[in-house]
């Protein structure tokens, strides 16, 4: 988690992975491990801001990624594009209108699948299968 802040954009990624990818409770004690090994860190008022919550209100998340602070922006950005059942794209949206490149970078990246786990799927995928069907529909009608 501290690695948030490095140097290299690989390890700030494979950080970034570890959000998207984590068990809720690997992100909690990776969070709270952090703010206490640095409690004047970012993770520290993440642990006493949200707690044990790690999926922000649309406001939380828009303060977040509208910080000053680059981790605070990576850690909402990822936690934008963190799985649920289905992708929230309106987060994933607010994402993409940061600000900062590295925070639109990981947007990006969720949109095109880098970041997203195989079982996670986007509003866009009802869309196009329920194009489709009604395509598939409307040919065998015509039959």
């Amino acid at each position: 988690m501290l690695r948030l802040d490095d140097e290299h954009a690989g390890v700030r990624w494979s950080v970034v992975k570890f959000i998207c990818f984590a068990q809720r409770w690997q992100l909690r004690l990776g969070v709270e491990n952090a703010a206490a090994l640095r409690p004047d860190s970012a993770f520290a008022m993440l642990v006493n801001a949200y707690g044990r919550y790690f999926m922000p209100s649309a406001k939380d998340l828009r303060r977040l990624l509208e910080d000053p602070d680059a981790v605070l922006r990576r850690f909402a950005a990822a936690v934008a594009i963190r799985p649920r059942d289905v992708i929230i794209e309106r987060f994933v949206a607010m994402a993409e209108q940061s600000d900062d490149a590295e925070v639109r970078k990981i947007a990006s990246d969720c949109r095109e699948g880098y970041l997203r786990p195989t079982y996670a799927i986007g509003p866009s995928i009802f869309k196009r299968a329920s194009s489709e069907t009604s395509k598939g529909e409307t040919q065998n009608s015509g039959r």
